[in-house]
């Protein structure tokens, strides 16, 4: 999903209502690949509670078949 549009990161909790996961899930999922190097977190500029993710340089270089399986990894 991140890779639909690559203008604007994304927020954790569209992701989560999105992917039918539950957000801890989402959360666990975010920082194995935030570790890999393939995505960044940042606190959200309209909620300061809320958390956007975007993908990295690292993550565009994969082909779209890899990014797939990255994230259900």
């Amino acid at each position: 999903m991140l890779g639909e549009d690559r203008s604007s990161p994304c927020n954790t909790t569209y992701l989560a209502d999105r992917l039918v996961d539950s957000r801890s899930g989402l959360t666990s999922q975010i920082r194995r690949l935030e570790k890999a190097g393939l995505v960044a977190r940042a606190a959200s500029p309209e909620d300061h509670r809320g958390v956007n993710v975007s993908l990295t340089s690292a993550s565009a270089a994969l082909r779209p078949s890899q990014r797939r399986g990255r994230t259900l990894a």
